[in-house]
């Protein structure tokens, strides 16, 4: 009996490893997934051009909704380095500031996996 107790201890705490390690893979597929999203829309002409002159506001929204709508995203949300909303799907947001820093200022990507209202999500940041 203890045999048994010992084998199945360690098969539950093998299992417990390996899910942590399969979600962490996961996670790190997602991310990586939304920075690519991340880096596309931030390339793209039109956006650059509106977000330089400070302007177009709804053409940086129509390229966002693009975007999301050709990549499967949940949402593509575009930021001017001043914390303002300049893309959302939610359009109220729209022209409304950030809560959090900017850290794009780096001019580095970012990436992370958190738990917002929607659930889990993977973000990515991209100058």
């Amino acid at each position: 009996m203890n045999q048994l107790v010992i084998l199945a201890l360690t098969g539950l705490i093998g299992f417990v490893l390996f899910a942590f390690a399969q979600r962490a893979e996961l996670d790190r597929s997602y991310e990586q997934r939304a920075l690519a999203i991340a880096q596309t829309t931030a390339a793209d002409p039109q956006i650059q051009q509106a977000m330089e002159y400070r302007g177009g506001g709804y053409v940086v929204q129509a390229v966002a909704e693009r975007m999301r709508r050709s990549s499967g995203a949940s949402y593509v949300v575009v930021i001017d380095l001043r914390g303002v909303r300049r893309s959302h799907p939610i359009h109220a947001l729209i022209g409304e500031p950030v809560d959090e820093p900017i850290v794009v200022r780096d001019g580095r990507p970012h990436v992370g996996t958190d738990q917002g209202a929607t659930g889990r999500s993977a973000n990515a940041k991209a100058p």
